[in-house]
């Protein structure tokens, strides 16, 4: 989200939309960008608490400075949440995706809906940040599913997506090449051993 220019364009108030969300992760990511919501604000204990030397008045000031910065932020924004969507197919994902979100305080921001890849649109005239993590046969099916899948997505995005920017991880070269989209920048990222 950061290498894809989120939060500037989250700042502009740009939309933003995962086809292919899950559990909705890159989602709920961009709305706590978004919601100026620091990393961890909502959590209670962090194992540096019990630390010998730890200065409990400056952690204090810090969080009470991360909850301001958000609330600021939730009230510039009038009321209006931001456009973040996720799609995916599996309605059951998107229950959970909807309880992380619950989760993670950013419920209002977001919205999930059951969708296949080939029927997903804009919803909105104002271009925006596309972002997914499909499928590349490591976890979910095997590299021809992969590569099936990143075409659909590659067509869609062609078709109805004109003028939108997207940020696309994805573990197999082969199945990446089946975008056909035009590639602006490409970084070597890692997800544990992929």
């Amino acid at each position: 989200l950061l290498r894809a220019g989120w939060p500037a364009a989250a700042a502009r108030g740009a939309p933003l939309l995962d086809p292919l969300c899950g559990s909705g992760t890159l989602v709920i990511e961009a709305a706590l960008i978004a919601a100026g919501l620091a990393p961890g604000l909502r959590r209670e204990y962090f194992g540096f608490l019990g630390w010998r030397g730890h200065d409990a008045a400056l952690w204090s000031r810090i969080v009470s400075e991360a909850r301001d910065a958000a609330a600021a932020v939730r009230a510039a924004c009038d009321g209006g949440a931001p456009r973040l969507r996720g799609t995916d197919r599996d309605a059951a994902v998107l229950r959970i995706a909807t309880a992380n979100a619950q989760r993670a305080g950013v419920a209002d921001w977001v919205c999930f809906e059951a969708l296949p890849v080939a029927d997903v649109r804009p919803g909105d005239a104002t271009p925006g940040l596309i972002v997914a993590n499909p499928p590349y046969g490591e976890r979910l099916g095997d590299d021809a599913a992969a590569c099936a899948v990143h075409r659909e997505l590659g067509l869609v995005l062609r078709e109805h997506f004109a003028g939108w920017q997207a940020a696309i991880l994805s573990g197999l070269p082969a199945a990446t090449r089946e975008l056909q989209l035009r590639v602006k920048r490409s970084h070597a990222l890692w997800n544990g051993p992929i």
